[in-house]
């Protein structure tokens, strides 16, 4: 405890006058009394009272004492000293490295701004003999320098240099959450250490992080944010969404669609001026049919759209451009064989093609007579008759097999009779949303195979539906006929159908998605930079390549794919696999900045990640009131042991 102003005290020396009163005070009184009988009544009944008397007396001295005391320390205002921090200093600087630190003005980036000013961060805090953290937020966050002290600097300050050397600046969101939490680790060592977060976004609540806004009032940026291109009654129409972020402008969109319908040729759409309001988003429709000539009116197949705007000097230039892939469907051809030709099979082709409209084009070829072929296509289906060779070339179905296939590993045997319900082997893409309890067969064939197959259809303890998926050889074999399956088989076998041809004729690049409940992997030709992309192959082999800034070339084997990763650059990503006829097929996918970076002057509600918070820094506590409040106490305690004198 400390005293304000410590002459307060002097209000002590009213102990001293409290004495003198006593001391004084006279000890006797003069009383009239009517005979000595009533006085020595009165003196006996003095002399019983007299211990209490003399208690209270005592009481009343002592709260006198305390309120004379009391009324000194208000005088002298006494209050409790706050809790110093250390004098060390200590700083965990976050670098924000998201897509929207990469708009640059006159001079630098906002990245080089922030790191720049990280630097001249260090410098004061190692001058006062401080401690500097450096955590940078890119996809994941890393912390690039810990608790490095003045004999660190030039580590950091090199750490600092090659941030910027490396353009280390992503091109998508940065984990900021991560980075904050990364950097509140110091909390643990020093719980009075500043996070400072260089940004540019705008926190509505920092968590009493501060936060320097490193940009520019004067930057602009105006933004592709998503193209489309829909059919609607068998042509296409395009939407693309644009912005302005900064100020508000007038905007023209240019695109160019490549390789339409059948000749070729190339259209190029060119919208009016579109004023975009600052912040808002607006979106511009070509309908190619509503302007163009009636030669290349109606577009209802392209390789490539390429979106750009027209005449923008904006501060950030990776948003201002867009390609658009998938709108050539790649033919799939199919051949059908049997014996004895099933319309349900027919049925059910027709069904798979239209699902698979806008993806595939499906051309289905039915053996009625003759020999089928054994090469050109990519799905074979061969019912009741095994071929002498298997087609390898692409995925075989066989349906009811009356002899064992060739070098397949397979051995069929004999045919069992009854009434059996079917059931699941292994948890397989194949079989999933199947029901196989509600299906029954009368008549199966029994057989042994390789370790190369997975059992997943059962009729008892015997496999009816078995797959095999090696680099030589796609193969799949329903021991049964549909003629000896009951009613129920035309809701599964369709089911049936389609996920064995997702399976082993997958789209190459797919991102998962809950669909209905579930998760899904759907087929898609523009992600998002950091989004997990699922790449797959129908063939043997696959590479994936990225040209320009940011370049990236990988090969993959069969038994690396499918695979999942996560693109870091913006671009045109092509993708070329090898068939397992040789034939090589190249797609195109598109890889964006996400369309919230496109935004440079965000606002974010908060902050998020702190693993520790410091303690607040109390203040001077006050005892003033305290001393007060006993007073009030003691003086009517005091009252009250006066009050008592005559009872």
């Amino acid at each position: 405890m400390k005293l304000l102003t410590p002459l307060g005290l002097l209000g002590l020396l009213g102990l001293l006058v409290l004495l003198l009163i006593y001391l004084l005070k006279p000890n006797y009184q003069q009383k009239m009394v009517s005979s000595t009988y009533v006085w020595k009544r009165s003196l006996r009944y003095r002399k019983r009272k007299l211990p209490i008397s003399k208690l209270r007396n005592i009481l009343i001295i002592i709260c006198q004492v305390l309120i004379l005391t009391a009324c000194a320390f208000i005088l002298a205002q006494p209050f409790i000293k706050k809790e110093v921090p250390p004098e060390i200093t200590e700083k965990a600087a976050v670098i924000d490295a998201s897509a929207a630190m990469r708009v640059k003005g006159d001079q630098e980036t906002r990245f080089e701004r922030a790191v720049e000013q990280v630097k001249v961060l260090s410098e004061e805090t190692f001058k006062n003999d401080g401690i500097m953290t450096v955590v940078m937020a890119g996809a994941k966050a890393e912390t690039l320098a810990f608790r490095f002290r003045q004999a660190d600097a030039e580590e950091l300050f090199e750490i600092l240099d090659e941030l910027v050397a490396n353009k280390s600046c992503t091109y998508g969101n940065a984990d900021i959450d991560g980075a904050i939490k990364l950097a509140g680790e110091v909390l643990t060592e020093n719980p009075y250490a500043d996070i400072v977060l260089y940004t540019s976004n705008t926190y509505i609540d920092n968590a009493n992080i501060e936060v320097v806004n490193v940009s520019e009032e004067t930057e602009w940026n105006a933004a592709i944010l998503d193209c489309r291109a829909k059919l609607e009654e068998n042509y296409y129409t395009f939407s693309i969404d644009i912005a302005c972020y900064g100020r508000s402008e007038r905007l023209t969109v240019t695109a160019e669609v490549y390789g339409t319908n059948n000749d070729g040729d190339t259209i190029q759409l060119i919208s009016e001026p579109v004023y975009c309001e600052n912040g808002v988003t607006q979106t511009v429709v070509f309908k190619p049919s509503e302007k163009q000539s009636e030669k290349v009116k109606n577009i209802f197949k392209f390789d490539s759209v390429f979106v750009r705007l027209n005449e923008v000097d904006d501060d950030l230039s990776e948003d201002n451009i867009f390609y658009l892939y998938g709108g050539t469907e790649e033919t799939i051809r199919v051949q059908y064989y049997s014996t004895k030709p099933n319309t349900f099979f027919a049925n059910v082709l027709m069904v798979l093609r239209d699902g698979m409209r806008g993806r595939w084009r499906l051309e289905i070829s039915e053996v009625r007579k003759g020999s089928p072929e054994l090469s050109g296509f990519d799905f074979y289906i061969f019912e009741h008759e095994v071929p002498s060779e298997l087609p390898k070339d692409g995925l075989v179905l066989l349906v009811n097999p009356s002899a064992s296939p060739k070098d397949s590993g397979l051995t069929i045997g004999k045919e069992v009779s009854g009434d059996f319900n079917l059931a699941f082997g292994e948890k397989h893409e194949i079989t999933q949303y199947m029901m196989p309890e509600m299906m029954r067969v009368s008549t199966y064939r029994q057989m042994e195979y390789s370790e190369e197959f997975k059992p997943l259809l059962y009729c008892g303890n015997d496999p009816v539906f078995v797959v095999k998926n090696t680099r030589a050889s796609r193969l799949a074999v329903m021991s049964f006929s549909l003629n000896n399956a009951d009613t129920s088989m035309e809701i599964n076998f369709p089911i049936l159908i389609t996920n064995l041809f997702n399976y082993f004729i997958p789209s190459t690049a797919t991102v998962t998605k809950v669909v209905d409940g579930a998760e899904e992997k759907v087929p898609q030709y523009v992600f998002d930079v950091n989004e997990t992309v699922c790449i797959n192959t129908r063939g043997t082999n696959l590479s994936l390549s990225l040209s320009g800034e940011g370049a990236v070339e990988k090969d993959y084997e069969f038994e690396e794919i499918p695979f999942e990763i996560a693109l870091s650059a913006c671009g045109t990503y092509t993708i070329r696999q090898t068939l397992l006829s040789g034939t090589v097929v190249v797609s195109n996918i598109y890889v964006k900045m996400p369309s919230d970076q496109s935004n440079i002057f965000r606002t974010v509600d908060a902050l998020e990640g702190v693993a520790a918070k410091a303690p607040d820094r109390e203040e001077d506590k006050d005892l003033v009131v305290y001393v007060a409040a006993a007073l009030i106490a003691l003086m009517f305690i005091e009252w009250w042991l006066q009050s008592r004198e005559h009872f």
